[in-house]
């Protein structure tokens, strides 16, 4: 019997010690997260976090941000730490093997903060709290990282100025860049630089490298504007760490020959067209690294004759569509703005870029030691970079005036353009689909290429706000496909007057109780000298549905004048249904005289 119960206790033990065991290897999931820090002085801090969801934590510190080899030992490690209540220099604070990390708290239950006491002045610490869970005596340690944690803060005190001498600067005259570099202060968690030139008879900073923050580097690299007047330069670089920054070093360095201008890095220039009657032209703002003259001694504005188009560097090449039309600079200006316009139509797929028309275009200022500006020289961008813009982006303009040679985006635009006068042609681009309503109130000819028809989903109503002269001009409609499925008239001819309406060779897709050519014989200022319908070339009016009217002639105009002459001649019209010329309240004594039928008119059947 007592060998028996000595098996038994034995075997119970072992037991417990397996279990103790299995326990001990189980770490928490959750890692405590976003470790903050407040009350900083020059000895003592106050740190707080959220907790995990292990049993307790330990607080590590240590003097840099390398946590490998402390995450490694923790993970074999089963032991409680001592808890030295955050003082820093316990004589019973214990390290974690030879990590240089120190346990210089332990919490347990809801606690989430610890205050820390016994630090070094002007010292930057690494705080990480670990997680654990235990089992007895044994602990099992969560090793990764959480949000935020770790993090680190420095004590107040002071930093020793950062080290710079005038061979640590190396200027790059190719990429008008200058590489600054320093030595690393003992407890600086970042630094920050001013960059400065000397003018007239003093220091002045430049305004994009003032007190900027270049984080804890030792090496920054700043672009000089140069043209300023000036060959000197100086850097003020300080250290810091939390509210302590260290004195100024202060270094200074010469730039031996202007450097050329650049259009900026990084620029996106991008089209703005002009609002009316000004379609068709379109602003682009470019921005120089300094500031640009037109001539080698520091004078004079940028022209139209200073800039160039050329090919991009990817995209359709839409460079030899690009008319620069007009430059707006002013002498030392470091912006200009280039108006263009496009002789052919471009598409959004297509790109061009701006660069100097020629080596002795663009000058930057003079700067001493050197006589007389560097000029912008595009054979100059395999070493210099920066000698084009880049690349811009086409609108999609499928209008093309090509009287005048303009491109538009809509029809509308491409009429009440200041450029578009009477007698020019606007043509619209084969197979494309325009579903804009537009007002003709110009006497123009709109059509197409010729090869396949444009189609016109939208109303076009020939006239404008008030009555339309047209000075005995004509408006011409050509070469077109209607399709009034969407609305209830194709074209509306309205208030035009003293001149010819012409519509010829379209083709008219008709709709139930729609018309394809809706006529107010009506209109206020005088009357319309002539209206021809297919005279010259076939209208086909294609559709047999029920109240379709090709030609509807209507009293819905106002005033007491109507038209002079009608032809409607050489068109092709349904054979059934739809009618072929209808009037509605028609004042055929005041405002219409008898259609001219002449020959050719004919059923779609023959």
């Amino acid at each position: 019997m007592k060998r028996f119960l000595t098996c038994f206790i034995a075997a119970f033990a072992l037991l417990l010690l397996a279990v103790e065991a299995s326990f001990a290897q189980t770490a928490p999931s959750v890692q405590a997260r976003y470790v903050a820090f407040s009350n900083i002085t020059t000895s003592q801090a106050r740190a707080s976090w959220i907790n995990g969801n292990g049993v307790g934590r330990i607080v590590v510190i240590r003097t840099d941000n390398t946590w490998d080899a402390t995450n490694t030992a923790l993970a074999s490690i089963t032991s409680a730490f001592n808890d030295v209540n955050g003082n820093r220099t316990d004589v019973n604070i214990q390290e974690i093997g030879t990590t240089g990390s120190y346990v210089i708290d332990v919490v347990t239950g809801a606690t989430r903060v610890s205050n820390f006491s016994n630090l070094s002045s002007g010292t930057t610490y690494y705080v990480k709290v670990y997680e654990y869970n235990a089992s007895g005596t044994s602990r099992a340690y969560k090793t990764t990282d959480g949000n935020n944690n770790p993090r680190s803060f420095a004590t107040t005190g002071t930093l020793s100025a950062p080290v710079i001498t005038s061979d640590s600067i190396i200027v790059d005259n190719n990429n008008n860049t200058a590489l600054i570099k320093w030595g690393s202060v003992p407890g600086a968690l970042g630094y920050a630089l001013d960059i400065q030139y000397y003018y007239g008879s003093n220091w002045n900073t430049l305004s994009e490298y003032n007190n900027i923050d270049v984080g804890n580097v030792t090496s920054w690299e700043v672009y000089l504007p140069i043209a300023v007047g000036t060959d000197n330069y100086r850097v003020q670089l300080r250290a810091y760490a939390g509210s302590v920054t260290s004195a100024d070093t202060i270094q200074t360095f010469t730039i031996t020959t202007s450097m050329p201008p650049k259009f900026l890095a990084g620029d996106s220039p991008s089209l703005t067209e002009q609002t009316g009657p000004n379609y068709g032209f379109y602003d682009i703002t470019l921005t120089f690294d300094q500031a640009v003259y037109s001539v080698n001694d520091g004078t004079g504005a940028l022209a139209t004759s200073d800039f160039a188009v050329y090919a991009p560097t990817s995209g359709d090449d839409a460079s030899s569509k690009v008319v620069i039309t007009a430059v707006s600079h002013t002498a030392g200006s470091q912006t200009a703005t280039i108006t263009v316009r496009f002789n052919n139509r471009v598409t959004s797929t297509e790109k061009f870029r701006i660069g100097p028309a020629n080596a002795t275009s663009i000058y930057s200022g003079v700067i001493a030691p050197s006589s007389t500006g560097i000029p912008m020289d595009v054979s100059l961008q395999t070493t210099k970079g920066g000698q084009y813009s880049a690349d811009i982006t086409c609108p999609d303009a499928s209008v093309l005036n090509t009287t005048d040679n303009i491109a538009f985006e809509t029809i509308q635009k491409a009429i009440d353009a200041g450029t578009t006068a009477a007698g020019e042609t606007i043509q619209l681009k084969d197979n494309t689909t325009y579903s804009e309503n537009v007002t003709v109130n110009k006497a123009v000819t709109i059509t197409d290429q010729g090869v396949t028809n444009a189609t016109v989903t939208g109303t076009w109503t020939l006239g404008g706000a008030s009555d339309v002269d047209l000075s005995t001009n004509t408006i011409t409609i050509s070469g077109l496909a209607f399709d009034n499925s969407n609305v209830t008239n194709s074209i509306v001819l309205a208030n035009v007057y003293n001149g010819t309406v012409s519509i010829q060779g379209n083709t008219f897709y008709l709709y139930a109780s729609k018309n394809a050519i809706s006529v107010q014989s009506n209109r206020g200022t005088g009357a319309l000298t002539a209206l021809n319908i297919g005279t010259s070339a076939q209208n086909t009016f294609s559709g047999a549905f029920t109240g379709a009217n090709a030609i509807y002639f209507n009293d819905d105009g106002t005033g007491s004048n109507g038209i002079t002459a009608v032809s409607v001649q050489q068109n092709t019209f349904p054979t059934s249904n739809a009618l072929a010329i209808a009037f509605e309240n028609v004042d055929l004594t005041s405002y219409l005289p008898p259609i001219s039928l002449g020959s050719g008119n004919t059923n779609s059947d023959g």
